[in-house]
């Protein structure tokens, strides 16, 4: 009964082992930071976020140097989103006072990140829950309305595409008039 009791305690000790070790992995793997890393807090201001969300990545140039904390709504009266960047301290040198942050799309489903451009050294660094600037980058939907209304310049009253079709128009006339010149009267176009 001993032996029995030794068996089951090991085997129990194991699978305990086995479950911490897989909600570690699943932990560092999935959520992008781990438990015993320092993050530094930092706080951007972006009029709409797009799509972004909590656990979204930040990356430093490309670099994934952390996660998106938390987005509240700023109680300032700015109708501004404010989004918590919880980003490894390892990287807080490279953040100063002229970094900026900006959402952009990434990948073909268009999954949002804050991108995080690298500050100069004579800059100042970013401490601990202070503001990095923001930039808005324009999307997908506000470039092709840009598109929209640049094209539909072409096609106004006297936009290029009038001008290009009134000269067709004129040269289609005397192309007419020229066939109908050499069909009617002599000459040696007449003749062949």
């Amino acid at each position: 009964m001993d032996r029995k009791v030794a068996n089951n305690v090991i085997v129990g000790i194991f699978i305990s082992l086995g479950i911490i070790a897989f909600v570690f992995l699943l932990f560092n793997i999935g959520g992008g930071s781990t438990i015993f890393s320092s993050q530094l807090h930092l706080l951007g201001r972006f009029s709409q976020v797009k799509g972004l969300h909590q656990g979204s990545e930040v990356s430093l140039s490309g670099l994934r140097i952390g996660v998106i904390k938390d987005i509240t709504i700023a109680k300032d009266g700015t109708k501004e989103l404010i989004v918590e960047l919880a980003i490894s301290k390892k990287y807080a040198p490279n953040l100063r006072k002229n970094s900026t942050a900006t959402i952009k799309t990434q990948g073909v489903l268009g999954d949002k990140y804050v991108e995080v451009s690298i500050g100069t050294e004579d800059s100042p660094a970013l401490k601990n829950g202070e503001q990095i600037s923001s930039g808005e980058q324009a999307d997908l939907f506000t470039k092709s309305g840009n598109l929209v209304t640049d094209v539909s310049r072409y096609f106004d009253k006297e936009g290029e595409v009038t001008v290009l079709l009134n000269n067709l128009n004129k040269l289609s006339g005397n192309l007419a008039e020229l066939s109908t010149q050499i069909k009617t009267e002599k000459g040696l176009l007449h003749e062949m």
